[in-house]
């Protein structure tokens, strides 16, 4: 398995084919295998949205792929991530101190975050990889950002309805926030 940005993977294939826009066609022709039953937003991200997100600077994407022949390759599974403004206060549950740690006033402000906007794995390769391996991978690119223009809060955002994701992203270090119309805020500070 390979872990590659989706900038990195098109300037390769677009070394190999005539121009950008057919190197992009091939690479989506190897997103056509990637499923995952349970929600169709990630699915769907991946194979329609990431393209333009990555072409207008909106979000980057990472896959972790299965290399195989003729410039071919499986999506095992990926993650897309960006940066977010949120406003955070004390009717978020948080207490003065964990604002303290999110915004530099510890009261009502709005902060920068980096969003990790997708995680998805390939319902066909599940258990080739995980979670855990999936924040790490995030956490790395976070770093290398983070040395750069600073930054430490983390937001991620999961569906709403889904109590077991955000119970296990809880268990990897993230925080409740809030829950907006359709989807769970979950914040995580200090990248390491």
């Amino acid at each position: 398995m390979h872990y590659v940005s989706l900038q990195n993977l098109i300037e390769i294939y677009a070394q190999q084919f005539d121009s950008e826009k057919e190197a992009i066609r091939k690479i989506k022709s190897n997103f056509a295998s990637f499923f995952v039953s349970q929600n169709n937003d990630v699915e769907r991200y991946l194979k329609k949205t990431c393209f333009e997100h990555q072409k207008r600077s909106l979000s980057r994407t990472y896959l972790f792929i299965k290399p195989k022949k003729n410039m071919n390759f499986d999506v095992i599974g990926y993650f897309s991530i960006a940066l977010k403004a949120l406003s955070l206060n004390e009717d978020h549950g948080l207490s003065r101190g964990m604002l303290k740690r999110f915004c530099s006033r510890g009261k009502e402000e709005t902060t920068v975050c980096f969003l990790i906007g997708q995680i998805g794995k390939n319902d066909s390769f599940k258990k080739e990889i995980n979670l855990k391996k999936i924040l790490n991978s995030i956490n790395i690119e976070f770093n290398a950002v983070k040395k750069i223009i600073g930054g430490s809060t983390i937001l991620l955002e999961c569906q709403k309805a889904n109590g077991k994701l955000r119970k296990l992203y809880e268990e990897h270090g993230f925080i409740f926030v809030q829950d907006t119309d359709k989807l769970t805020q979950l914040l995580k500070f200090d990248i390491k």
